[in-house]
């Protein structure tokens, strides 16, 4: 055999005895990676928002150490909003600067607590909360991000159509708890986003001022934690608002049903009651029911199923009556 003959046999053993990949080969490792990543995607999923269900019980927890540090400085409980100012059939008071916080809500109020001194200074409080000049602040700062909560969005604004006051105002995922009602129309227990102490709507932690005539208030809450007589760790002070296709959702601080909720509807349900909108009920994005800060600064997760009277129940201040586990 000749040296040509010689080599080409030795290249032809090489070339036959060279590893590689077949098609088929391909294809199962591919198949194999696949449900690897089947199998891991739901476990990273549950990961992630078990750490934004983590960030948001957190949030609670701050909002509710700034209401306490409030009650501290005030001896008492911020007011849920402020209703805006007479002007008939009386006049509004005078000097106009005695009538602080018009159409404010208690997120505003807050803000010192949750190192946001200098939001809360940028507001003239003198003004309605939808002057101009308080649009303005909203409109060129950044949403607060403990107000949201990260299993729905991030810190938003609201859009930039529909009423003018109310364009690129910061939004929020919390409200204050304005009482409950119980089932079936009774009398003995209602609430109502807007109640004030001066009527028989008003069952819950948070309330707005009582308005008397022209006169207006001058401190930023009527009621104590004292007043809380059904106790502070069993009575809901803030939960998660229930949102449905952006309704229900205004901006975080402006007064009435932008910013409270109760329970008289099902939590994560449509709204059931008689006010409709002003009926806005709580909800989350989290599985199963939403997290509830308590009077007392816990943060728990109620489930959706829990039973409707022991849920109204939670959500009234001074019922006087014994509520179960929950």
């Amino acid at each position: 055999m000749n040296r040509t003959a010689s080599f080409n046999s030795s290249r032809q053993v090489i070339n036959n005895n060279a590893s590689g990949f077949t098609l088929i080969e391909l294809l199962v490792v591919i198949a194999i990676i696949a449900i690897l990543v089947a199998l891991l995607l739901p476990a990273v999923q549950q990961a992630r928002e078990a750490a934004r269900r983590s960030q948001c019980k957190n949030n609670l927890k701050q909002i509710g150490l700034a209401i306490h540090n409030f009650h501290d400085a005030y001896g008492l409980i911020p007011a849920s909003a402020f209703p805006q100012r007479i002007t008939t059939p009386v006049p509004s008071p005078d000097p106009a600067e005695k009538w602080l916080w018009e159409r404010f809500s208690g997120w505003v109020l807050l803000l010192p607590y949750l190192e946001q001194a200098q939001l809360y200074n940028a507001f003239n409080k003198t003004l309605d909360y939808e002057h101009a000049d308080n649009q303005d602040v909203e409109v060129n700062t950044s949403p607060i991000p403990v107000y949201f909560c990260p299993s729905r969005r991030a810190p938003e604004k609201t859009p930039s159509t529909g009423t003018a006051a109310r364009q690129r105002r910061h939004r929020g995922d919390y409200a204050f708890c304005g009482g409950g009602e119980m089932p079936a129309g009774s009398t003995e227990l209602r609430s109502h986003v807007h109640a004030d102490l001066n009527t028989t709507l008003s069952s819950g932690m948070f309330v707005m001022p009582r308005v008397d005539g022209n006169r207006a208030w001058t401190k930023p809450g009527q009621l104590t934690f004292a007043k809380v007589t059904d106790g502070l760790s069993n009575t809901f002070a803030i939960g998660e608002k229930h949102i449905k296709d952006g309704a229900n959702d205004g901006p975080t601080y402006l007064w009435g049903h932008f910013t409270s909720r109760n329970t008289a509807s099902p939590m994560n349900g449509p709204v059931v009651g008689t006010w409709g909108n002003y009926d806005a009920n709580f909800g989350s994005s989290h599985v199963g029911g939403c997290h509830f800060l308590l009077g007392d600064g816990a943060v728990r997760f109620i489930s959706e199923n829990i039973s409707l009277v022991t849920y109204n129940l939670l959500a009234a201040r001074d019922d006087n009556k014994v509520v179960g586990e929950f």
